[in-house]
């Protein structure tokens, strides 16, 4: 017999077990610590993050070289670099000193000499370059017009024999590098050729640096989003509904317009440079831009399916909605348990963007035979390490919403045993109870949740669509169909751990005698599009400012960062009415099924809420797949 096959022998000895342990459905009091092999790894984790961090703060030069450059001493433009020294040697054995290492004002790094016929970085390390104050808009013979060295306060012809002044040529600014305004057609210009010899790492982490402020104004909006979306959800639950739902798909559809008409139109002007002038960046972001307005419209597909396939369904997932808000109502400190998370992923997020950004200017620097500075040579090992700083980012952003959603099980599974008299502390206990004693379980339902939704998510849609049963797909759909997010809920009422709590939680559905999986289904689906509806207006909204400003031209990894950062807020408190939702579901099933009649927990409105969905149509969407019906 498959192991993982939905037999009713699987059902009987499973239901049975838990049935002997738990006769009565109630959260359990007594526990024992679950899955604590996995802390060990997780604190080696951190701990490898944290050496990380240590290296990066200590190899990292001033982040602000990865926007304005640095001159040929080694001095980042545009900073003080006297408060924040680079380069300690080259400036000890150069012949200008400290006091010329004040570039606060001078943020445009000026190649001395315009073309340049080599592509060889170190190469282009050694050319005369300076710090000016604003690029020159004239070319000019003038002796006054000159461009002299930091210790020349005096401009002189005799000084350009010397090489210690130089002649200007008109140019424009790009990424802050002086850039010539004429053209050879057969030599880059200098300014060019530095900007896309740039490491990949540098050129993402400076738009990083560049857009921090915008990435957490736009985060305070989707703070401020979620939180809206959570009032009117407990008052209008309705109305929030299908102003999510159908919002969702519109903003969707224009943030994939949006998408398309920016990469376009940085196609055409692409296309319209000189060969030799075309800065890679702009290529770069529109094969980006291109591949996410496709996502975004498959996503936009998907919602108008959900409309036009389960109308009728949302009305039940309003009911549903409108079921657990009495919980929410009677358990008033829910209401503010989303705030707890928030600060915690604020810090965190923070956090990553500031390793992150000092892992993209590790670079070391580099001296000639006479211990003059000569430029930097990247530090690839501390950057690769930005992989497992990633890792580390996803993973612990999901473990803080696991401790939210298993947090919220536990309090409004009391609420519901304790006839929907349990109040006061109810949210504190259950914190305390799950964390202390599961918290090695909600670990690695945070790690191994993720991995496994994607694919199954992408081999349901396959298979919906094409209407034939791959092999492969039924194969792994199989095999994972019983690790789900009802894992949390078992943890939060029983204490099990998670491999155990995802069976249990699966079989207990399945064996019901009352059908609630297309009900629950649809519901995680309207609050996953609430979850888009905020994730699609705060991206728009970043993406419209950030072409608007030209604030950074390299959109890759503030758009990617955007998207994660603000799903994970809006988790925060939409998840509030997911984990609530499916614990009412869990709760009344073992109610109905296990309790004799005289002593039900469920209300009658309840019972005749998940009756009346029990006979209703089954959820026709790829997330609603069998296992839930």
């Amino acid at each position: 017999m498959n192991c993982c096959s939905d037999s009713e022998l699987d059902f009987k000895l499973l239901n049975q077990e838990h049935s002997i342990r738990y006769p009565t459905p109630k959260v359990e009091k007594k526990r024992r610590c679950q899955d604590i092999w996995i802390i060990p790894f997780y604190i080696l984790f951190w701990a490898g993050m944290a050496i990380i961090a240590i290296f990066a703060f200590k190899d990292g030069v001033n982040p602000a070289r990865l926007v304005y450059g640095d001159d040929s001493l080694g001095n980042v433009c545009g900073v003080n670099n006297k408060l924040n020294p680079v380069i300690v040697e080259g400036l000890s054995h150069s012949v200008y000193g400290t006091q010329f290492s004040i570039l606060t004002d001078r943020p445009y790094q000026y190649f001395t000499e315009p073309f340049n016929d080599t592509m060889n970085p170190q190469a282009l390390a050694k050319k005369q370059r300076l710090c000016l104050k604003s690029c020159p808009d004239v070319t000019s013979l003038s002796e006054k017009d000159l461009i002299c060295l930091y210790d020349q306060p005096s401009p002189s012809g005799a000084l350009v024999q010397e090489g210690k002044c130089f002649l200007p040529y008109a140019s424009r600014p790009v990424f802050n590098k002086c850039v010539p305004n004429i053209l050879l057609a057969d030599h880059a210009s200098t300014a060019v050729t530095a900007i896309n010899n740039r490491d990949i790492l540098e050129k993402i982490f400076a738009a990083l640096y560049t857009t921090f402020t915008t990435l957490l104004a736009c985060l305070a909006a989707a703070f401020g989003l979620a939180f809206l979306w959570l009032i009117l959800i407990r008052f209008f639950a309705p109305v929030a509904v299908w102003t999510t739902v159908f919002c969702s798909a519109l903003l969707l559809g224009t943030l994939s317009a949006l998408l398309g008409f920016t990469s376009e139109n940085i196609r055409l002007n692409y296309i319209a440079i000189n060969p030799m002038e075309r800065i890679d960046i702009d290529y770069i972001n529109y094969q980006f831009l291109a591949a996410f307005c496709g996502i975004s419209a498959i996503v936009t597909l998907g919602t108008i399916l959900v409309i036009i396939f389960n109308g009728n369904n949302i009305t039940f997932a309003i009911r549903l909605l409108d079921q657990t808000s009495k919980a929410i109502r009677d358990l008033p400190f829910l209401m503010i348990t989303p705030f707890v998370p928030f600060f915690f992923l604020a810090g965190f997020y923070a956090y990553f963007l500031e390793v992150a950004i000092y892992l993209g200017a590790s670079s070391v620097p580099m001296y000639d035979t006479s211990g003059n500075f000569i430029g930097y040579e990247y530090n690839y090992p501390l950057k690769g390490a930005v992989i497992i700083h990633c890792i580390g980012f996803l993973w612990t952003c999901n473990f803080i919403i696991a401790i939210l959603r298993v947090t919220v099980a536990g309090a409004v599974a009391e609420w519901y045993h304790s006839n929907r008299e349990a109040k006061g502390l109810v949210v504190l206990r259950s914190f305390f109870r799950v964390f202390f004693w599961n918290f090695g379980s909600q670990l690695l339902g945070s790690f191994i949740l993720p991995v496994t939704e994607l694919p199954r998510a992408i081999l349901s849609f396959v298979q919906f669509f094409s209407k034939t049963r791959f092999s492969c797909c039924e194969t792994y759909l199989r095999h994972e169909e019983h690790v789900n997010s009802y894992s949390y809920i078992m943890m939060g009422i029983y204490g099990y751990g998670f491999r155990e709590a995802s069976r249990k939680a699966y079989y207990i559905i399945q064996s019901s005698k009352i059908r609630v999986g297309a009900i629950t289904c649809i519901t995680d689906t309207v609050l996953w599009l609430g979850k888009l509806f905020i994730v699609s207006l705060v991206t728009g909204a970043g993406v419209i400012y950030m072409d608007l400003t030209d604030e950074t031209r390299f959109w890759v990894l503030p758009i990617l960062f955007l998207v994660v950062a603000s799903y994970f807020l809006a988790c925060c408190f939409m998840d509030i009415y997911v984990a609530a939702a499916q614990t009412l579901v869990l709760c009344f099933i073992e109610d109905y099924d296990r309790n004799p009649s005289d002593s039900h927990c469920y209300s009658q409105t309840l019972k005749s809420f998940f009756e009346d969905n029990s006979r209703s149509k089954i959820c026709r969407f790829p997330r609603c797949s069998s296992k839930y019906q």
